[in-house]
């Protein structure tokens, strides 16, 4: 008689990230949007584990996360998008006629 299957069950809530115009930047200057991807994989990877995320897969310039809660992940997600902002804002030359 075969050995019982036991099936494991498990909340999870899924996120997946992607660079918008990534493949355009990468046509136009692929040493630039390399260095970009670099960054960019860098920044989140910093962000994922504080919110009890875990990187299943990279895909190009995309992530596939999992976290424990859809409540996390939404964190996450909101957390990524500050922080990229922040990093957009710092690279920004700033406008002294105003």
């Amino acid at each position: 008689m075969p050995p019982e299957v036991t099936e494991q069950r498990k909340l999870a809530a899924i996120m997946f990230t992607d660079m918008v115009g990534y493949s355009a930047l990468s046509q136009r200057d692929d040493k630039l949007a390399l260095e970009l991807l670099e960054e960019h994989r860098q920044l989140l990877r910093e962000i994922f584990p504080r919110f009890n995320g875990t990187e299943i897969k990279t895909i190009g310039d995309a992530f596939l996360i999992e976290s424990q809660s859809a409540l996390e992940a939404a964190q996450c997600a909101i957390e990524i998008q500050r922080t990229l902002a922040n990093a957009i804002m710092m690279c920004q030359p700033i406008d002294a006629s105003n």
